[in-house]
């Protein structure tokens, strides 16, 4: 069985509430992605198994797979801004934060969304962005909604910070 097949059937178990057997595909992914010696993987699948531990109440195992993922994604000169946003997510779940980790498909924008988060960086009011993409006022106010909640921003200004943090604009 490869990592590629173990990493989503510990996230189904996950998902079932199997902890136990979730880490157990978890960990033996984080093994082959270690072997293969790729960072990125290798951090993913960290980050999978810090919040399986979360769960379970182990903080401090959960902190340590936490900084490991962001030493490897530091390592890389382009990891790209999936794992930046998981090492994020992984951090403020950790930290108590507000948000709770999401799943990574929920973190990632639609292309609607990154086309209304480009012009969110400009001086357009919402209508005008509207005008601009050729959508409705509604439309750019539930794109604009979606990018706060999936960047865990509260404003305009912050939700631009954190698109620029994670190299979206």
């Amino acid at each position: 069985m490869t990592a590629g097949v173990q990493l989503p059937d510990g996230l189904a178990c996950e998902h079932l509430g199997e902890h136990d057997k979730a880490e157990m595909e978890v960990a033996r992914t984080l093994v082959l992605y270690r072997r293969s010696q790729a960072p990125v993987e290798t951090a993913n699948a960290l980050l999978q198994l810090a919040r399986i531990h979360l769960r379970q109440g182990h903080r401090a195992v959960a902190k340590d797979e936490i900084e490991e993922a962001a030493m490897l994604v530091r390592s890389c000169p382009d990891p790209g801004p999936r794992i930046q946003r998981l090492l994020w997510q992984a951090g403020h779940a950790h930290t108590g934060a507000r948000r709770a980790w999401r799943p990574t498909v929920a973190a990632e924008l639609s292309e609607g969304e990154l086309r209304v988060l480009h012009l969110l960086a400009s001086e357009l009011t919402q209508r005008e962005i509207g005008a601009e993409l050729y959508v409705s006022l509604n439309t750019v106010k539930s794109h604009t909604r979606s990018i706060f909640r999936k960047l865990g921003a509260s404003s305009r200004e912050q939700a631009v910070a954190r698109a620029r943090e994670f190299k979206l604009i």
